[in-house]
């Protein structure tokens, strides 16, 4: 158990054929594909994310093309959306990126906590903070 918190430390969002699409740093420093089991997820969550993976599959190819480009920038903030759940539901246990590990574009997903004001009561307000690791 404690070589699988280890292993789980450091928590990627991306997604690659046949993946999850949640992939976690090992002690051997090699990127692996995790399971959804391994953090218990809500059913909710492994159907968004199976969702994404099966979205990615299907469309991968045609992002090449210039006229797809907008269907690659919805899909990038989808899969940007399933890591801040992730990190909603792993709180503090985890560090959760959203990219590829060695991508410039890779970012540490942080979650903020604060009182609302009273002007903001009733709206929505963003508890999530984007930063270049």
């Amino acid at each position: 158990m404690q070589k699988e918190e280890k292993e789980n430390k450091l928590i990627y969002v991306w997604c690659d054929f046949e993946s999850t699409g949640i992939w976690g740093l090992t002690n051997e420093g090699y990127l692996g594909n995790a399971d959804y089991e391994r953090f218990d997820l809500p059913q909710g969550l492994v159907v968004r994310f199976k969702f994404w993976e099966r979205w990615f599959s299907d469309t991968y190819v045609e992002w090449n093309d210039e006229r797809n480009k907008m269907d690659r920038k919805l899909f990038d903030a989808y899969g940007l959306s399933l890591a801040v759940d992730l990190k909603r539901f792993t709180g503090d246990k985890h560090r959760i990126f959203y990219g590829h590990l060695n991508d410039e574009n890779c970012v540490e997903i942080i979650l903020v906590e604060r009182e609302r004001s009273e002007t903001e009561l009733g709206k929505i307000v963003p508890m999530s903070l984007l930063c270049k690791k």
